[in-house]
């Protein structure tokens, strides 16, 4: 589930729920009374829309972002991980990116081989795997990034210009 969920996010499928939890109450209403299993049942399956959305939605939703907050902080660059065109990143060492709360990421100084100092992050779970996509300040699309946690590692999508076996490495500081 997403966690840089903000109301667009979510207006369509509270909306399919409302309309099929008004559906499960009001259609008993118009059946013949012959029809009186029928009516029990959308009542049943109301009941349990309301438990879905009441209970196990913001359950989801708050596991999903506790788990977010301890990727929150200051990530130092891995020169021993990672690699850009054979540039010498030595000369980068102070290079950190900072990981916000309210999902935005930047970098502490401009460098070669990243398109912005400025982005967001958005982070979900998908079973067992935990996926986090950055998307730099003016970038059309966002990408996965890749690592073995805590690691975090901007695969060559991610970078500017990036080529094949590109990849910048960073580690909690």
């Amino acid at each position: 589930m997403l966690l840089n969920l903000d109301m667009e996010d979510l207006t369509e499928p509270l909306i399919i729920c409302a309309l099929l939890l008004i559906s499960t109450i009001a259609i008993p209403f118009w059946l013949p009374r012959k029809l009186r299993v029928v009516k029990y049942l959308c009542w049943v399956i109301a009941g349990f829309l309301i438990l879905f959305l009441g209970v196990i939605t913001p359950y989801n939703i708050y596991n999903d972002n506790k788990e977010a907050k301890y990727r929150v902080g200051v990530y130092q660059l891995d020169i021993s991980n990672s690699n850009y065109h054979h540039l010498n990143l030595s000369k980068f060492k102070s290079l950190t990116l900072t990981m916000n709360k309210d999902y935005t990421f930047f970098v502490n100084e401009d460098v070669p081989f990243l398109a912005s100092k400025k982005g967001t992050w958005i982070f979900w779970i998908d079973g067992d795997a935990e996926n986090i996509e950055f998307k730099f300040k003016n970038a059309k699309n966002a990408y996965p990034v890749s690592g073995v946690d805590p690691v975090i590692v901007l695969e060559s999508n991610l970078l500017k210009d990036g080529k094949p076996g590109d990849k910048i490495a960073f580690k909690p500081k």
